[in-house]
């Protein structure tokens, strides 16, 4: 596989209690801090009673960095640290952590925070735009990187050239079950894109609650860029295939209905496409909208959504024997929630196996499979992180252990399908399974037995005995939707 290494990540800005609109850069400040619809979080099961939640906040540097003022978070309890996803002309750097006590943290800490951890990015980054050499001290970032422009002049950033060239029409294909309370957030930031050509079709995956359709026709009928389209049968492979089956663009996005994106999101992925002629697929950045449980902070830490802050591009490449390598770790490609695919590149019947995916017996492996398949049809696929996707992931700890079983079958079913596949994947996908275990169990990965004392025992069995379940699961599904259409 290639590596491309030429961007580097971002730093810290909190999101607006409003989605941003398209062209303003968001406010420096904390998530909402509200709950989101549906209630107050609930305790994550009570694992740790001294828990203190963290604080979610993003830093444009272009602008000057501000002192954290801490709080409390949800659920009362004041928050323990803050976590910024720093960034500059909004290309995401990275993440830094701050811990927070009952003072504000000073402006001139924070940035001498991200002077240590992102000096080196920062300067890469004003090189490309032409504006370095530049010292990179605590100092200016504290004043903002763009004081040295005319009030109201645009940064001349490379990262926005790029997406500043002109791009294909888009369809946003989303996906949503029984979430009417929080879909309408998800929608709201969509339709703040800043891309100048896309439209939105939300495909109704529970049609026998009306709330869902109630709740896009009554707040977005009157959208010419919102179509709404019901799935009646399960399965989130299924509705997103009606999704892709009906879009009209020619790059079509997919994403989910607990999520936020960035105005930037779509335009991002489709520059990526863009710019990658052999690619079919584009993933982004997948990283969390608050961590205001034990739940919610132990999957962050030990894993997450996110895939990294520098752009990659992926390609079977061939071992050192010329034998094709089976990808060691798909996962590392991207997730299904973020990503986009260029509809031209693909056959006319493209789509996702309704075997596999959420409400499925195969509860999941969609995504890796759909990203194995296009890299076994020549296709190259790119991950961009400028294009963020901020998930709110599951609060409560019950919910997680059956999220990761459901994780694990996902997994355990790619396998077997990968294995029940023709051409010879079967005995590269056998050559991958060293470096796949290997893989595994690296460092910081929650399978990492170095990393047990810090992550649950029950977590990592239930996830394993859903890999163990996968392959069966995967079978019987097959086999019942043959006997069905028999």
């Amino acid at each position: 596989m290639t590596t491309r290494t030429d961007l580097h990540p971002t730093v810290a800005e909190p999101w607006p209690a409003d989605v941003p609109r398209a062209g303003r850069r968001p406010a420096t400040g904390p998530l909402p801090a509200g709950a989101p619809p549906g209630g107050p979080p609930p305790t994550g099961g009570g694992r740790d009673a001294a828990f203190r939640p963290v604080q979610v906040l993003q830093a444009e540097l272009d602008g000057p960095l501000p002192e954290l003022q801490g709080g409390a978070g949800h659920l009362g309890a004041a928050y323990g640290a803050a976590r910024l996803l720093v960034r500059l002309h909004g290309e995401p750097l990275g993440t830094l952590d701050v811990p927070l006590g009952e003072a504000p943290v000073p402006a001139a800490h924070v940035a001498e925070a991200v002077a240590r951890r992102f000096a080196g990015a920062i300067a890469d980054h004003l090189a490309a735009d032409g504006l370095g050499p530049a010292t990179v001290d605590a100092a200016a970032l504290q004043r903002g990187l763009g004081e040295r422009r005319a009030p109201g002049d645009t940064p001349p950033c490379h990262h926005r050239l790029a997406l500043g060239d002109p791009v294909a029409p888009a369809t946003v294909v989303v996906a949503t079950c029984r979430r009417a309370g929080q879909l309408p957030r998800t929608l709201d930031s969509i339709l703040a894109s800043d891309h100048p050509d896309f439209e939105v079709v939300v495909v109704d995956n529970g049609p026998d609650d009306p709330a869902t359709r109630a709740a896009v026709l009554g707040r977005y009928g009157g959208d010419p860029r919102v179509r709404y389209l019901q799935e009646p049968v399960a399965g989130l492979s299924r509705a997103r295939n009606l999704g892709y089956q009906f879009s009209r663009g020619e790059i079509v996005a997919f994403t989910d209905d607990d999520v936020v994106v960035d105005p930037q999101w779509l335009r991002a992925l489709g520059a990526a496409l863009a710019a990658h002629p052999r690619a079919a697929c584009a993933t982004g950045l997948v990283t969390a909208a608050e961590l205001e449980t034990p739940a919610q902070v132990l999957f962050e830490d030990y894993g997450g959504l996110a895939k990294g802050f520098s752009p990659q591009v992926f390609s079977l490449a061939p071992d050192g024997r010329g034998r094709r390598r089976f990808p060691e770790s798909p996962g590392r490609f991207g997730t299904g929630g973020n990503l986009a695919v260029r509809k031209s590149s693909l056959p006319d019947l493209w789509g996702f196996d309704v075997h596999l995916g959420a409400g499925s017996r195969g509860a999941g492996g969609e995504d890796l499979d759909a990203f194995v398949d296009l890299l076994y049809a020549g296709h190259e696929i790119v991950y961009e992180p400028r294009a963020v996707v901020w998930h709110t992931h599951h609060r409560d700890s019950a919910v997680l252990a059956d999220k990761l079983r459901q994780y694990g079958t996902g997994l355990g079913a790619f396998l077997a399908k990968q294995l029940l596949a023709g051409g010879g994947r079967r005995a590269d996908l056998l050559r991958a399974v060293p470096d796949g275990l290997r893989f595994a169990v690296r460092r910081g990965s929650r399978h990492d037995p170095r990393a047990r004392a810090g992550y649950p025992a029950d977590l990592v069995r239930r996830e394993l005995s859903g890999i163990a379940r996968g392959p069966l699961a995967y079978v019987s599904c097959r086999l019942h939707d043959a006997w069905e259409t028999a």
